[in-house]
C-alpha cells in the first residue's frame, strides 16, 4: 500500500496551530513548530533568532539519533510545517521522505518546501495511529512532539512496529506532566487532565508517565537505545510560552497560553517533563 491522501481517519487538528500558521505566513516563524533545545538553558532567550536556533538544535539532535542513510525511507509522523524534512534536505541525504499530518493547512505549507537532494518527498494527510503504509516499509520513523496529541500511545507504537522494517529506528519526543502534579496544584487529576486538553488539545492521555510510555514501546517489540531527559534543556521554551518575552516580533499564541493558570503553575513548579527516546525494532511485524 502506498500513501494516499484520501485514506484519512478521523482526527482533530490542534486549535492553537492557527496562531503558529499565522506567524509562519507572516515570516515570524521557521518550519520548526516545536519546543527548542538550549545547550545552555540558564540564559533566557531575548530574541526570536535565539528561539529559532534552539528549535533547529532540537531537530538536529533528533535527526542524529535517527542515523539516516542514503536510500532510507524516512517517515515523519506529525511533520508540522516540514522543519525536520528540511533539515534532512540541508544535510544532502538522498532519502524517500514521507511527512504525515492530520491538518491539511500544515501540509499546504510543507508542499512549498523544495526537495533538494532528497530522492522523493510525499506529504500525506493522515492519522499517526492509522498509517496508509505497507508493513515493514520504513527504515526510520520520527514522531517529534506529536505523540501526546495522538489518540493512543499504545496504538502509535503498534502502528510504528507494523510499518518499520526489523532493525528500523524509531525516535520520539514526549512531553509529560510529572507524577503528582495534580496533588501539588491542589486539583483532582481529572480536572488537571481536562485543563491540559483544553489548552493544548487534543491531548488524550495527559497524565501518562515515562514508565508507561516505555512499557507500551517494549510490548510492541521496541528496544530502547537512547534516553535523554531534555526537561531542563527545553525549559526556556515554556518560559517563553507562559511568562511572555519581549521579542522582536509579536507572538499572539503566547498570550493565549499566558492566561491559563493551571499550566502556568505546572511550569513554575517544574512539573513538565520532556524526553527524547530512541528505539530499535527487534520484532518484525506479524
Amino acid at each position: 500500500m502506498t500513501p494516499q491522501a484520501d485514506e484519512v481517519h478521523a482526527a482533530e487538528p490542534l486549535a492553537y496551530f492557527d496562531l503558529i500558521l499565522a506567524d509562519f505566513d507572516a515570516g515570524r516563524a521557521t518550519r520548526h513548530a516545536h519546543l527548542g533545545h538550549w545547550d545552555d538553558p540558564i540564559q533566557r532567550p531575548t530574541t526570536i533568532q535565539e528561539v529559532h536556533a534552539a528549535q533547529h538544535r532540537m531537530a538536529e539532535i533528533l535527526v542524529d539519533l535517527l542515523d539516516l542513510r542514503d536510500g532510507h525511507r524516512f517517515l515523519d509522523v506529525g511533520c508540522g510545517l516540514g522543519g525536520t524534512v528540511e533539515l534532512v534536505i540541508e544535510r544532502g541525504l538522498e532519502v524517500h521522505a514521507i511527512g504525515v499530518n492530520i491538518d491539511p493547512r500544515q501540509l499546504d505549507r510543507c508542499r512549498t518546501l523544495e526537495p533538494g537532494s532528497a530522492a522523493h518527498i510525499d506529504w500525506v494527510l493522515g492519522d499517526g495511529v492509522h498509517l496508509a503504509l505497507a508493513d515493514s516499509s520504513i527504515d526510520r520513523l520520527l514522531c517529534l512532539e506529536a505523540l501526546p496529541h495522538l489518540s493512543s500511545r499504545r496504538a502509535f507504537f503498534a502502528e510504528a512496529q507494523r510499518v518499520l522494517r526489523p532493525g528500523g529506528v524509531l525516535v520520539v519526543t514526549d512531553v509529560l506532566v510529572a507524577p503528582g502534579a495534580a496533588a501539588v496544584l491542589g486539583v483532582e487529576p481529572a480536572e488537571l487532565a481536562a485543563r491540559i486538553d483544553q489548552i493544548l488539545g487534543p491531548w488524550p492521555e495527559p497524565l501518562a508517565t515515562l514508565d508507561e510510555v516505555r512499557a507500551v514501546a517494549s510490548s510492541a517489540g521496541f528496544r530502547e537505545t537512547v534516553a535523554i531527559d531534555a526537561t531542563v534543556a527545553t525549559a526556556p521554551s515554556h518560559a517563553l510560552s507562559f511568562e511572555g518575552v519581549d521579542l522582536d516580533a509579536p507572538h499572539p499564541w503566547s498570550e493565549v497560553l499566558l492566561g491559563e493558570q493551571v499550566f502556568s503553575r505546572l511550569h513554575a513548579a517544574a512539573l513538565i517533563e520532556c524526553h527524547y527516546l530512541a528505539f530499535v525494532l527487534d520484532q518484525a511485524s506479524a
